[in-house]
């Protein structure tokens, strides 16, 4: 699983970045491979605040939609 995100990463560093932190598995893993490619520090803190923010709008999102489901039944 490492070399095929090794793989996704260099064809794709930004991409990779903003999406790691939804692949199963390697949430924990990639920024450490990502510091250790010499990815610029001030690049992937900006890309990882822009998913960070993407990913929690999401899951809050959809624990208030279910939410509000599970408050109806």
């Amino acid at each position: 699983a490492y070399a095929k995100a090794q793989a996704h990463f260099d064809r794709h560093p930004t991409l990779f970045v903003l999406l790691f932190r939804f692949l199963c598995g390697l949430r924990a893993a990639s920024p450490v491979m990502i510091g250790m490619s010499g990815f610029p520090p001030a690049r992937f803190a900006m890309l990882n605040l822009v998913a960070a923010v993407v990913w929690s709008l999401l899951f809050v999102g959809i624990g208030y939609a279910f939410g509000m489901g599970l408050e109806q039944a």
